[in-house]
Formats: C-alpha cells, sequence, structure tokens
C-alpha cells in the first residue's frame, strides 16, 4: 500500500571552467510510494560487500518515468530520494510487478 510520500532528485551536472563534473540543476518530484525494510539476507550480503542498505522504495513505473529529464541529448535518471528529510542514494532499481523498487543507501 503505497501511502509514503518521497521525492525522487535527478541532478543535472555540468562541467566548471577546469572541466571538472559538479552538481547542477536539481529536478524534485513528489511521489507516493511504499516504504519497505530491506529483507534480512539482502541487507548482509550488501554489508559483505561493503555497501550498507537502509530501505526499498516501491513507486509506480509512470512516477519514475516522469522524473527522468531529457538534457543535452541524454536521459537523466533519479539518482537521489528525500524522505522525512534523510537524503538517500539510490543504489539499484529494480522492476517488479510493474512497480519500480529502489534500494536506498543514507548519504552521510
Amino acid at each position: 500500500m503505497k501511502n509514503d510520500v518521497i521525492d525522487l532528485v535527478t541532478v543535472e551536472t555540468c562541467l566548471d571552467e577546469s572541466g571538472f563534473r559538479q552538481e547542477g540543476k536539481r529536478h524534485v518530484l513528489e511521489v507516493m510510494s511504499e516504504i519497505k525494510s530491506v529483507k534480512y539476507d539482502e541487507f548482509y550480503k550488501a554489508m559483505y560487500s561493503g555497501v550498507s542498505v537502509q530501505l526499498i522504495a516501491a513507486v509506480n513505473i509512470e512516477d519514475y518515468e516522469e522524473a527522468i529529464i531529457r538534457a543535452d541529448g541524454k536521459e537523466i535518471r533519479p539518482s537521489l530520494v528525500e524522505y522525512y528529510g534523510t537524503v538517500y542514494r539510490i543504489i539499484r532499481v529494480w522492476m517488479k510487478n510493474n512497480r519500480i523498487e529502489l534500494t536506498l543507501q543514507e548519504v552521510e
């Protein structure tokens, strides 16, 4: 049941005067989501490989696709999720049962 509100954040990058990539404009889309706990097995497998995962957010495919932006002929997909003031990095996108499941890692 989708009863949580999250922000899907898509970040455009640009080059500075020295040619290094830097964060540019942020696009934020508020969507309804179902927040789930990470399963025991997935949590420990991720931890074993040096990755810490905290949550899974399930969203409609249409909502996820609406957050994709097009810039300079490229598609830029959401890379961050904000949920109750905490920012999470999307580390995995998985299509399941006509929905998108986003595996999230808290940004420190």
